[in-house]
């Protein structure tokens, strides 16, 4: 029976991905902070915050719910102090940001509604209010966390079904080799169930001509669960059919070019995103310099993502009032990306080097 401390072996491919997606969230993010969020090229890279969304979702079924017995209650204790820390670090980002950068005469200001920011960004998703400007960095964690919580929840309640299968079926030998297919079921038919019920909330927002930017995440997330039970190399057989792929992502680029990104429309960009991306990581030769830095950027990608926000944030505090030209600004984005992958690199090289500095990693990060 698996624990839940034996390392789950790692796919490079899939470390890849995520290191390209590192480096196209730079880019997202300094566009956002630079020159504005609804710059009009901004719709083609609509995919990339969602697209973490859905890998988060994919390693928990992928490598958690598959690998590991379900009746370990590891599991879900591991993947809801997960999302405790992520939320943790958001908030603790988040303060930090407020206390250095926020003048105050805006803290003491009479239209600060504390409270209300709150709501909008954990309940809503809403992290740009109408005279205040960006209230939240980092949001990309808060769903996350929330999925994490989330499987954390559905995977007890999964425990406490199978606790009501008969305890001979459990222990007989003819049950040794089935029993855990029919929990991956169980469990299956539970994050499906969920899913349609997110689906179906989100749809009764939009008859209400309302929207929640955390429900229709959270909704990509399990999406991405569900996903992780696919076998790997079934998501990679899109390698084998490249032309396919070139039209089917043509057609998307063409529809949100003039529709624009419509949740129905994001789901389908992010999920052809991604499979471009492992397509792409299937590809990646280790041994090569760029690809070495892709797969690390991929393992690091919690810390590559907070490193490259708070660059960016600190850049465009620094360099915006100076009212630069072109030249300086796309050099802002190329130091942004240089500091990052040095800063994962370094971060890489002390965990190796240092078992303290491991240790300590593993208890913010892991």
């Amino acid at each position: 029976m698996g624990t839940i401390t034996d390392p789950p072996k790692r796919i490079d491919a899939l470390d890849c991905a995520k290191g390209m997606l590192v480096l196209l969230m730079v880019l997202y993010h300094w566009i956002d902070y630079f020159i504005g969020i609804h710059y009009e090229p901004m719709r083609y890279l609509r995919f990339v915050t969602p697209s973490f969304i859905l890998l988060a979702g994919f390693l928990i079924s992928h490598f958690y719910i598959v690998k590991y017995d379900l009746n370990e209650t590891l599991v879900a204790k591991r993947l809801a102090l997960r999302g405790l820390k992520i939320i943790g670090i958001f908030l603790l980002l988040n303060a930090s940001i407020i206390m250095i950068f926020t003048p105050l005469s805006l803290k003491n200001a009479e239209g600060y509604r504390l409270l209300q920011v709150l709501v909008d960004v954990f309940i809503w998703g809403n992290v740009v209010q109408n005279g205040m400007g960006k209230v939240a960095s980092f949001f990309v964690l808060v769903p996350i966390g929330y999925l994490l919580f989330l499987s954390a929840g559905l995977l007890s309640i999964q425990r406490l079904l199978f606790r009501s299968t008969p305890k001979r079926i459990r222990t007989a030998h003819s049950s040794f080799e089935y029993a855990p297919m029919e929990r991956i079921e169980r469990t299956k038919w539970l994050f499906a169930t969920t899913l349609a019920m997110c689906l179906a909330a989100i749809l009764c927002f939009y008859i209400q001509e309302a929207e929640s930017n955390t429900l229709e995440l959270l909704a990509i997330g399990l999406l991405g669960v569900m996903l992780g039970f696919v076998p790997f190399d079934y998501i990679c057989c899109f390698s084998n059919h490249p032309y396919r792929l070139f039209v089917l992502y043509t057609v998307y680029l063409g529809t949100i070019s003039v529709w624009n990104v419509t949740f129905p429309l994001q789901i389908m960009g992010v999920c052809l995103s991604v499979i471009v991306l492992l397509v792409i990581g299937t590809r990646c030769n280790s041994n090569k310099a760029v690809c070495g830095y892709l797969l690390l950027l991929g393992r690091y990608s919690l810390f590559g993502y907070i490193a490259q926000v708070v660059l960016i944030y600190a850049l465009s505090r620094v360099l915006l009032p100076m009212d630069l030209g072109a030249i300086q600004l796309a050099a802002s984005l190329l130091l942004t990306v240089t500091i990052t992958v040095v800063s994962v690199t370094w971060v890489d090289h002390a965990r190796r080097m240092s078992t303290i500095f491991n240790k300590l990693y593993q208890g913010v990060f892991a």
